[in-house]
């Protein structure tokens, strides 16, 4: 177990990278790898989690999970709708399918709506901790 703080505040989205530095020296296939350096991890969201996909470190491929250092569980802990917007896109693809005669369709300006509902964001502040482990 290695721990890690994220190195300044990012706001990120599924695919981003988050940037982090670690708090303590690793030797990784006999490499040291000092405290301090800095680290990248691919993004993704679960409900209230955004986990981290970390495949290397300093160019040396590695298999690391992120762990939030507060709950001891897997990927930083947010707070998140994820159901309610998912709840939200299905309801407005109903309403799409929806032809009342009369009423003028306004599909352009909906479809803007919905393609920013589906990005999903987080803010990680500076110095979050977080745990980095081997993924067996």
């Amino acid at each position: 177990v290695v721990p890690a703080v994220v190195h300044r505040t990012q706001t990120v989205r599924a695919h981003d990278r988050l940037e982090f530095r670690l708090l303590e020296k690793v030797v990784i296939n006999g490499k040291v790898v000092p405290e301090g350096t800095i680290l990248f991890g691919i993004v993704g969201f679960r409900p209230n989690r955004m986990v981290l996909d970390i495949g290397n470190i300093e160019h040396i491929p590695v298999k690391l999970k992120a762990f939030d250092y507060r709950d001891g569980r897997e990927g930083l802990y947010i707070q998140n709708t994820f159901r309610a917007e998912l709840s939200r896109e299905v309801v407005d693809d109903v309403v799409d399918d929806i032809n009342v005669p009369g009423v003028p369709q306004v599909k352009g300006l909906k479809n803007i709506f919905k393609r920013s509902n589906r990005q999903v964001r987080a803010t990680v502040n500076k110095n979050y901790k977080i745990l980095l482990k081997l993924n067996p």
